[in-house]
């Protein structure tokens, strides 16, 4: 897909976060200690493969090498989650993966220009103050909705506007490649 990548670490991401949210909504339709963990390990992959993707698309090159770390501490992540979630290390993680991932964004924006790196850093940024409402919880207005609901609900248009960008960056990347010198 990006420098010495392909197209696949795209598809890979898409299909991530798919099964992320299907978990997500699994555990808000019916609340179990196996939902909440699958709801938890479900963010904690989309985080990790948006990281992953922003990586891929820096540092193409050394992606071979990046993907195997990132997966090892994914696997370490989960497993000192099996028996009991630390929903404060997990909130800290998720958030300076996040950080990273936007910082990325930013940073590829600003060495190449493009309209559709554009278009991701500004997603990024969007989603990044959406996580305000993560973090400042509060309680339910008019008792139906909560910050996380607010959140759940400012997210929904991320994809539609954040696969067009990345296929449009796709695309460039691709035809940059073919031109001869």
């Amino acid at each position: 897909m990006f420098p010495s990548t392909n197209d696949k670490v795209l598809l890979f991401h898409a299909f991530v976060c798919s099964v992320g949210w299907i978990m997500s909504a699994q555990f808000h339709a019916r609340e179990t200690k196996t939902s909440e963990k699958m709801d938890y390990l479900g963010a904690l992959a989309i985080v990790y493969s948006t990281l992953f993707l922003s990586l891929s698309r820096n540092f193409g090159h050394r992606s071979s090498q990046i993907g195997p770390a990132l997966f090892a501490c994914f696997y370490c992540h989960v497993y000192s989650m099996r028996n009991r979630i630390d929903y404060g290390l997990n909130m800290k993680l998720c958030v300076c993966l996040g950080i990273i991932s936007l910082a990325l964004w930013v940073r590829i924006y600003l060495i190449e220009r493009s309209e559709a790196l554009f278009k991701v850093s500004l997603i990024s940024i969007a989603s990044a103050l959406l996580l305000a409402l993560e973090i400042l919880d509060f309680p339910p207005l008019y008792r139906i909705f909560d910050a996380h609901s607010l959140w759940h609900c400012g997210t929904i248009p991320a994809p539609w506007l954040l696969y067009p960008a990345l296929m449009e960056d796709l695309y460039n990347v691709q035809k940059s490649k073919t031109k001869l010198p």
